[in-house]
């Protein structure tokens, strides 16, 4: 409840600070249990994936709040019935009871990729049984002016049209070399609206990096421990927001980004990478999966 309540207050006077900072501690624990508010002091909240296979909220007013795995076409029930917008109340939490979260995909399915087209196609590439092997162009990137100056548009984007929200997914194995070398997810409006996550090298360390661009470029990072030999994504597309989360077993996943992109119905998304200080290294992508 406290979580719920006092925490996510619409201030900066909250127990645990501002929303940036303290309140990712928060942001965290909801998340696993596949709840996000994103706007604080609200009471409603996207749905998302849970990360056990059941959780118990117990509540002050002796009820219990139950969310769990399902097996259904519905993304999402609620107390047995589809969730309209993927969005539940606090009131829905604190009248108890029971959230099914379902994916509408079977895990187990990659998306078909004979569907998808290169945008800057690499000077190598390969595809076998939804296996796809890559080597990446010298000096290539997708970066807009903050803070270098430059304007890069000629990384590589193996990607499908979509329309509406849906939720990508790939495992991806590289071997990083140079600085900067990158491999990951993208959603792409046009050349300066787009979002691209996944691993970065950068001083002989793999960083969880994410980029949201709108005219111009940002950068967030995060080290990952050990350099792992791969790594799984997911890019959950809620209307305008992006919501970023990352793996290192392909299991428990944390939130890495939340982000503004664009109202658009119509976008792009699929597998990105680019190298652009080094000459070039190999990557593989595996599990792609492409789901509303």
């Amino acid at each position: 409840k406290q979580i719920l309540t006092t925490m996510y207050k619409a201030t900066p006077d909250g127990i645990i600070g501002n929303e940036d900072c303290g309140q990712m501690s928060a942001w965290y624990i909801l998340s696993a249990l596949g709840l996000y508010q994103v706007t604080p002091g609200t009471p409603m909240f996207d749905l998302g994936y849970l990360h056990f296979s059941q959780a118990t909220i117990h509540l002050d007013n002796s009820k219990d709040f139950i969310i769990q795995k399902g097996n259904h076409s519905e993304p999402y029930l609620l107390n047995g019935q589809p969730v309209s917008g993927w969005q539940i109340s606090y009131q829905d939490i604190i009248n108890g009871g029971m959230l099914s979260i379902s994916s509408p995909t079977p895990i187990n399915s990659p998306t078909p990729t004979n569907v998808m087209q290169w945008y800057n196609q690499p000077p190598v590439w390969s595809e076998q049984d939804g296996v796809i092997q890559v080597t990446t162009g010298a000096k290539t990137d997708f970066w807009r002016v903050t803070h270098y100056g430059f304007i890069r548009d000629n990384g590589h984007f193996y990607y499908q049209n979509i329309t509406g929200d849906f939720t990508a997914q790939v495992k991806i194995t590289g071997e990083y070399q140079a600085l900067y070398d990158q491999a990951g997810l993208m959603v792409r409006l046009d050349e300066k609206t787009w979002v691209k996550c996944g691993i970065e090298f950068v001083n002989g360390v793999q960083q969880a990096s994410s980029v949201v661009t709108r005219e111009y470029s940002d950068w967030s990072v995060v080290p990952l421990p050990e350099n792992p030999e791969s790594i799984w994504l997911r890019l959950k597309r809620s209307e305008e927001t992006v919501e970023v989360e990352y793996s290192l077993d392909g299991e428990s996943y944390s939130l890495l980004r939340l982000g503004y992109l664009t109202t658009a119905n119509e976008l792009q998304v699929g597998l990105m990478c680019a190298s652009p200080d080094g000459d070039g290294f190999s990557v593989v992508f595996e599990e792609f999966r492409l789901f509303d």
